[in-house]
């Protein structure tokens, strides 16, 4: 069973890389396979252990338009279970001009394939979203010096938006 959710972490140090390294430890130590498509080449394979890269296929973009046509193929694979587009420091106008019908496009296919989608954005942004959490970050210096289980605890999440299938 497919979904798309939309992760939306505003301004640096939202918490949503914390996020997205946690993920990718999860999947890694269940065994299977992440993609990412990074739309601003901004991922930090330095922050990521050798069992977790192992498990990712990362596709790295310099442009937005790049990143949507690589997250399309990407959904149009049945071997992938879990795909992850991270917009968030792309530039502000390579993001408004992405038309709607890409993310609904997007949900058919993830519907259709059984596919789990992950947008992370700046904003609000992807209309199509079966759930849509904002993801702030309350981290001290003090919880960054204790470590990455320290940072995750430091995070708060607000649900924005959540479909309920049939309604």
């Amino acid at each position: 069973h497919g979904g798309m959710t939309e992760l939306v972490g505003s301004g640096n140090g939202s918490g949503s890389a914390q996020v997205l390294h946690c993920l990718l430890r999860q999947v890694a130590d269940s065994g299977r396979f992440l993609a990412l498509v990074d739309g601003a080449d901004s991922f930090d394979v330095d922050a990521a252990e050798a069992e977790v890269l192992a498990r990712l296929l990362w596709v790295r973009c310099s442009k937005t338009d790049e990143a949507l046509k690589a997250t399309d193929l990407l959904l149009r694979d049945r071997n992938i279970p879990l795909v992850v587009l991270d917009l968030k420091l792309n530039p502000e106008h390579e993001l408004r001009r992405i038309a709607s019908s890409i993310w609904f496009r997007f949900g058919r296919l993830v519907e259709h394939h059984g596919t789990t989608l992950l947008v992370i954005p700046p904003q609000s942004m992807v209309g199509a979203a079966d759930l849509r959490v904002q993801v702030e970050s309350r981290l001290d210096l003090k919880s960054v010096a204790a470590g990455p289980a320290a940072v995750v605890d430091g995070l708060q999440f607000q649900m924005l938006r959540t479909m309920v299938e049939g309604g």
